[in-house]
């Protein structure tokens, strides 16, 4: 019996645990909750499977909603697990009026959709530890939204209101962070409140646009951060700042303010660090992010000799009713000699792009600049115009990689943003105890600090007005106590390296600079000579009154990294082959060979399937049959396209017909003369192989060289930074070489 009873027991423990785990396997089945039709929470048809998630999400469960969704729990509501809304809306009535927490192993994301509190009766949205992650949505709180205790609240390209209190908080040990990127809060959008950075508290803002209404405070205490996210456009932390109560900073505070209204009264130990970049505009309509951008173009001389010192030159209609003035201040020696005052066709016609430099060959160690100052006026009147913004993108700031690198310094800008990666060397210019000439009265006087406006060229409590005294570049000379008339700012210096063209895409020699509130702004354009001379000292340089963004290249994660593109005339010119490597594929789909005649009409004739996700290299090949085509040159470009249907587009490449030199060792060259770019082809049985292009001057030397690992049929040189005049254009493959002459327009 004893056994019988012994044998009973273990089968009905065995049975238990099996009971037990079917139970925990079927409870862990419903962690995962999706709604499939709009509907209240409490509904089983708004869910899969009829499974209702409980209200109080438990840790480790994740419920998505990517219909409209209704919630009114009676109580609060705890996020223990992941609250995922996705495309549609969770609303909670204007009978709900429980209090909302997302504890620190839950999580709130929303993407392309909405969470909305109506009525008046709810209470806060509370976030104790946990996570919120906007991208793209919609929030909005009746009452108050907090933060504390280690929790973070991210927010990208998307809209806040608060109804009264929105707070960050934390501790030594366990620090809060809110990130906003583009973002727009209304705070105290129903009632009185604020906005509070508290101790261990940290902002973290790019491009926000924050309103804290009916009279509520902007504050921070003494152990907060508020600063600029990397990348932020402008640099500016804040787009606006509209505050109709008080702004008080105790804390640490290096973001930047593109325009700001505080109503009440700006307060704090730290006020001072509140980094306002011009007065306060509580217009309706602030002028935030980009200036208009204005054209140059078509320079009348009002004034002087043309292309000297002193000249004067009129810019008609840069802006809808504003005309400009460009006075060419100061030579900083007299062998200077300005080609073009503005240059066009090369680089961007509505750019200003002043030609200048030192004839024939410039010596080792030699520097050279011009000082240029640009007035506004107002067309009708002719009255001096204060311009509310305006943004300067320097281009091309580079060498000509061999001796010279290009500086360039602008006077006492609002704001300067570069790349994240650059080559552009930025230092500090002391003129102080230098010795210059008083164009006032000949005196050759050392000079001193500005004793009105401590040197800086700027007065008042957040240094926004320009010191009359100095005119605001800081400076006196000290004997006649005249002010300076020449630049004084920092300088940016490129690298040696020549960049190909003015390449809005190189943004490694980009800057921008962005004034507000000024009629006058001046700036200077010069170069040195390394250790060796250079015949390359005529520079021509470009400034675009536009913003740009300056996000490196390399940031942006595209399908493929193309590393060669070729095309080769074969088959008794009957046919092109036309092959690519790629180094690296992400979510590539598909390329397409695209041809044309003119460079301009592109016409499909080929598709090959990518391979889609790789890090190895991966060689293609596509053969374009031409036999019957009557065009002389063949344009070939390759688009590679992703998975979303994003695409990618090579350079041009180009085939030339009718050219007999399968068998003879010549290059061909055209156009002759040239302007821009130089295209050469070269023999039959050089494509395909590694071919060395150089351009001599008339002494026989290299001035520019460039090696095809894989050359195309005709490869294109650009020589836009070449002075007019007769050069040498000469290939080599092993050991042949071919060289032809050209000339440059």
């Amino acid at each position: 019996m004893k056994k019988v009873y012994a044998t009973a027991f273990i089968a009905k423990s065995l049975l238990s645990i099996v009971i037990l785990q079917l139970l925990f396997i079927q409870s862990q089945a419903q962690t995962t909750y999706n709604t499939v039709a709009p509907g209240n929470w409490e509904a089983a048809a708004t869910w899969a499977g009829g499974l209702i998630p409980a209200k109080n999400i438990s840790a480790g469960s994740v419920v998505n909603i990517n219909h409209k969704v209704v919630c009114d729990p009676s109580g609060n509501m705890s996020i223990n697990g992941s609250l995922n809304i996705t495309g549609d809306t969770l609303t909670f009535p204007a009978t709900f009026g429980g209090k909302i927490t997302i504890t620190s192993t839950g999580a709130l994301n929303i993407t392309n959709g909405a969470f909305v509190q109506l009525g008046t009766a709810a209470n806060n949205l509370e976030v104790n530890g946990g996570r919120v992650v906007l991208n793209n949505a919609y929030l909005s709180v009746v009452k108050d939204f907090l933060s504390w205790a280690g929790g973070k609240r991210t927010y990208t390209n998307s809209k806040i209101v608060v109804g009264r209190t929105y707070y960050v908080d934390g501790t030594l040990l366990a620090k809060s962070y809110d990130t906003i990127r583009f973002t727009q809060m209304d705070v105290c959008a129903a009632q009185n409140g604020e906005f509070h950075v508290y101790n261990n508290g940290n902002l973290a803002v790019s491009n926000a646009y924050i309103h804290v209404q009916n009279g509520g405070n902007f504050s921070s205490e003494l152990l907060s951060t508020i600063t600029t996210l990397p990348g932020a456009n402008g640099n500016f932390g804040f787009d606006f700042l509209r505050v109709t109560g008080n702004l008080r900073n105790e804390g640490s505070w290096v973001a930047r303010l593109d325009a700001a209204c505080v109503s009440g009264t700006i307060l704090g130990i730290r006020l001072n660090e509140i980094d306002f970049t011009r007065s306060q505009d509580c217009s309706g309509t602030p002028l935030i992010g980009a200036a208009p951008e204005l054209t140059f173009a078509n320079p009348i001389l009002v004034s002087g000799a043309d292309k000297k010192q002193g000249a004067v030159y009129r810019f008609n209609n840069v802006f809808p009713g504003v005309y400009a003035q460009i006075k060419l201040k100061k030579f900083s020696r007299p062998d200077i000699v300005v080609n073009s005052v503005d240059l066009s066709g090369l680089g961007w016609d509505k750019a200003f792009q002043p030609n200048f430099g030192l004839a024939g060959t410039a010596a080792p160690n030699q520097k050279w600049f011009i000082d240029f100052e640009l007035k506004f006026y107002d067309s009708a009147t002719n009255a001096i115009k204060v311009m509310p913004k305006v943004d300067m993108t320097a281009l091309d700031v580079d060498g000509d990689g061999q001796s010279i690198q290009e500086f360039a310094n602008f006077q006492n800008p609002t704001n300067v943003t570069y790349s994240t990666l650059n080559n552009l060397v930025n230092s500090p210019v002391n003129l102080v105890g230098t010795q210059d000439t008083c164009i006032h009265d000949g005196l050759v006087t050392a000079l001193i600090s500005c004793p009105n406006c401590g040197g800086d060229g700027k007065l008042g409590t957040w240094n926004l007005e320009d010191c009359n005294v100095c005119e605001a570049t800081g400076l006196l000379h000290s004997v006649c106590n005249h002010a300076y008339q020449s630049v004084n700012a920092d300088e940016t210096r490129g690298p040696v390296t020549n960049f190909i063209d003015i390449d809005t895409a190189a943004t490694q020699v980009m800057s921008v600079y962005t004034f507000t509130d000024r009629s006058v702004i001046n700036f200077r354009y010069g170069a040195t000579t390394g250790a060796s001379g250079s015949n390359a000292a005529m520079r021509l340089n470009s400034l675009w009154f536009r913003q740009f963004s300056l996000a490196p290249v390399m940031a942006v994660a595209l399908p493929v990294k193309l590393e060669l593109f070729t095309t080769q005339l074969v088959h008794n010119d009957e046919k092109v082959n036309v092959r690519w490597t790629t180094g690296n594929e992400i979510n590539a789909s598909h390329f397409i060979v695209e041809r044309s005649t003119d460079a301009v009409h592109y016409s499909n004739v080929g598709t090959v399937k990518a391979n889609g996700n790789t890090s190895t290299r991966m060689n293609y090949l596509l053969t374009d049959d031409i036999k019957n085509t009557n065009s002389k040159l063949l344009y070939y470009r390759l688009r590679s396209v992703d998975l979303d249907g994003k695409s990618q587009l090579s350079d041009i490449r180009l085939v030339r017909l009718n050219v007999d030199n399968n068998s003879s060792i010549n290059i061909f060259t055209f156009p002759n003369p040239m302007v821009n770019d130089l295209r050469v082809t070269v023999p039959a049985h050089w494509q395909g192989k590694v071919v060395l292009f150089e351009i001599l001057n008339s002494n026989g030397q290299t001035v520019q060289r460039v090696q095809s690992s894989n050359s195309s049929q005709t490869e294109v040189l650009n020589a836009s930074k070449l002075a007019p005049g007769m050069y040498i254009v000469k290939a080599t493959c092993g050991t042949q070489s071919a060289a032809q002459k050209i000339i440059k327009n």
